[in-house]
C-alpha cells in the first residue's frame, strides 16, 4: 500500500488541490502528486493530512499518480510511462495500491508479403511496465490459426521481472510455407491485472512463379559450322512476388552447339516477362541436343528447356583441270581437282577419287585433299581418243560429297623421222653389214630392225642413244 486514506474520501480544496487524509501523515509530510482517473481531468496539488469530506473514489478505479515539483500546475500532462495505482476499498479504508501494468509498443504486428520458404525481417514487440510494482512475465506463446508460420526469434521477457518503467523485448519473424494470408496471436502471460496480453500477428505468403516457353525449342536444319537465327525463350513470372533470374546455363549432350544471351537483368514483376535468346551452331551432322537451365528464386529452380537441332552437311563442288589438253599418247598429264564450298575456318577435308571413263586411274582412288582444298592425279596411261575424267569428293563431317569432270582428248603419237643407212650396199654374200638408224637427237626409246618383216637376230629392241641405234 502506498497511500492509505482513512475517511474513504478525497477532498477538493479551494485551490484545486486533492487533500486526502493519510495514515501516519506526520511521517510523510506534504507529497507533491497529480491524480488522474478515467472520469476526471488531471489535477495537481499537494496531498496533505485533512479531515474534510470530499470526492469518494469508486472501488477498483484506476488512478495515475504523477510526480511533480511544487508548485504543481492545475493541469498536468501525462508523462510517457507514469506509474499506475489501483484504488481499493476494503470497507474500512480506501487504499491506492501499487500494481504492475503492461503497455505494448504495437497493438498488432503485420509482416506484409514474404516469399514462401523465406523468413521476414524481424519485428519487435516491446513490453513496458507502466505500473508501480514489478511485473513478472511467465511465458510468451503463439496461438491462433497459423502459429507454425510465425516464430519467436528472440525472447528477453519470459521468466523475467520487469521493474516499473523498465522494458523487455520479444522479436518475431514470419516464415510462410504457402501462399496467401496467415495469422496467429502472440500471447504474453504475466501477473498484471489484464493478463494475458494478446498481440495479433498477420502476414501474407507470396511466391515467385515461372513458366518457360516454348519448351522444347527446335531449330531448323542448319549447316555444320553455320549459325542459325536466334530463337527466344520467354521467362514469365506467373507468381505473386518479383522473380529474380540469377543466371542460366546450357548443359547436356551437345552444349557447345548452342549459345544464349538474356535481358533478364533485374527483378521481373508479377505478370511480366523477360527472354533468353538461343542460337544453334552444329559442329557435326545429325541430331544435336542440349538443355537450357534457368536459375531463379522460384520453387523448383533451375527450370529447364530442351534444345533440339539437326546439323546438315554443307554443299560442296568439284572442279577439275588438266595440265595438257589435248595430250598425246604416252604423255604424262596432271589432273587437279579443287573442292569448293568452305568459308573461314570451315573448309572441306577428305579424299578425291579420280576415274577415266568410270574406272579408277592407277594410284588415284583416294587422294587426300590438301590445305588448299585440292588433290592431284598424274597419269600417262591414257589411250588415244576422248576420255571422261571424273573427280569424286568423298565428303566429311561437315561437307556433302560431290563430283566434277572434264573431257580429255588424247592424240596418237606423231611419226618420228628416221633414216636407215647400210655399211655396204650392195654387199658380197656372207659379209658383215652394219645398219644404222638415225632419229632426232631428242628421241628416246628403242628401234626394231627387220629383214623382210622378220626381226633380225638381237635387233628387236635396240636402245636409241644420241639419236642413233645400230644392228
Amino acid at each position: 500500500t502506498v497511500l492509505a486514506i482513512d475517511d474513504f474520501n478525497f477532498s477538493m480544496g479551494s485551490t484545486s488541490v486533492f487533500e486526502p487524509e493519510l495514515d501516519g501523515a506526520a511521517s510523510y509530510g506534504n507529497i507533491q502528486v497529480g491524480l488522474q482517473s478515467a472520469n476526471t481531468s488531471p489535477l495537481a496539488g499537494t496531498i496533505v493530512p485533512t479531515t474534510a469530506a470530499g470526492f469518494i473514489p469508486t472501488a477498483g478505479e484506476v488512478f495515475q499518480v504523477i510526480p511533480c515539483e511544487p508548485p504543481c500546475a492545475s493541469t498536468i500532462p501525462s508523462p510517457t510511462t507514469p506509474p499506475e495505482y489501483v484504488v481499493q476499498f476494503d470497507g474500512a479504508s480506501v487504499n491506492l495500491v501499487a500494481e504492475p501494468f503492461v503497455s505494448l509498443s504495437a497493438a498488432s504486428l503485420d509482416f506484409g508479403s514474404v516469399n514462401v520458404g523465406s523468413a521476414s525481417s524481424t519485428l519487435a514487440e516491446v513490453v513496458t511496465n507502466i505500473g508501480s510494482a514489478a511485473l513478472t512475465v511467465g511465458s510468451d506463446t503463439l496461438t491462433g490459426s497459423n502459429p507454425s508460420e510465425f516464430s519467436i526469434s528472440s525472447d528477453a521477457c519470459t521468466g523475467q521481472t520487469i521493474n516499473p518503467g523498465a522494458t523487455c523485448e520479444i522479436d518475431l519473424q514470419f516464415q510462410p510455407t504457402g501462399t496467401g494470408p496467415a495469422s496467429a496471436n502472440l500471447v504474453i502471460a504475466d501477473d498484471a491485472g489484464d493478463s494475458p496480453q494478446t498481440v495479433p500477428l498477420t502476414g501474407t505468403g507470396v511466391a515467385a512463379g515461372v513458366s518457360l516457353s516454348p519448351n522444347p525449342v527446335t531449330f531448323p536444319d542448319t549447316g555444320v559450322g553455320a549459325t542459325s537465327g536466334p530463337m527466344s525463350v520467354t521467362v514469365l513470372n506467373n507468381g505473386s512476388s518479383p522473380l529474380v533470374v540469377s543466371s542460366f546455363d546450357i548443359v547436356g549432350t551437345n552444349p557447345g552447339d548452342f549459345a544464349g544471351t538474356t535481358n533478364c537483368s533485374g527483378p521481373v514483376g508479377v505478370g511480366e516477362s523477360c527472354s533468353i535468346d538461343v542460337t544453334f551452331t552444329p559442329t557435326a551432322t545429325g541430331a544435336r541436343t542440349a538443355t537450357l537451365e534457368v536459375f531463379d528464386n522460384a520453387a523448383g529452380s533451375p527450370q529447364t528447356v530442351t534444345l533440339n537441332g539437326t546439323g546438315i552437311a554443307l554443299a560442296s563442288s568439284v572442279g577439275v583441270v588438266s595440265s595438257a589438253n589435248p595430250s598425246n599418247v604416252g604423255q604424262s598429264v596432271d589432273f587437279t581437282a579443287s573442292v569448293g564450298g568452305g568459308s573461314g575456318a570451315q573448309q572441306p577435308t577428305g579424299t578425291l577419287e579420280f576415274q577415266s571413263d568410270g574406272v579408277d586411274l592407277a594410284g588415284c582412288s583416294a587422294v587426300p585433299v590438301n590445305g588448299s582444298q585440292q588433290a592431284t592425279c598424274t597419269t600417262a596411261a591414257l589411250a588415244a581418243g576422248n576420255h571422261t575424267i571424273t573427280a569424286i569428293y568423298s565428303g566429311d563431317s561437315a561437307f556433302a560429297g560431290s563430283s566434277g569432270s572434264l573431257t580429255q582428248q588424247v592424240n596418237s603419237a606423231a611419226a618420228t623421222p628416221l633414216t636407215l643407212a647400210s655399211s655396204a650396199n650392195p654387199s658380197p654374200f656372207s659379209d658383215t653389214i652394219v645398219f644404222t638408224a638415225t632419229v632426232p637427237a631428242s628421241a628416246t626409246g628403242t628401234i626394231e630392225f627387220q629383214a623382210d618383216g622378220v626381226d633380225l637376230a638381237g635387233c628387236s629392241a635396240v636402245p636409241v642413244s644420241g639419236g642413233q641405234a645400230t644392228c
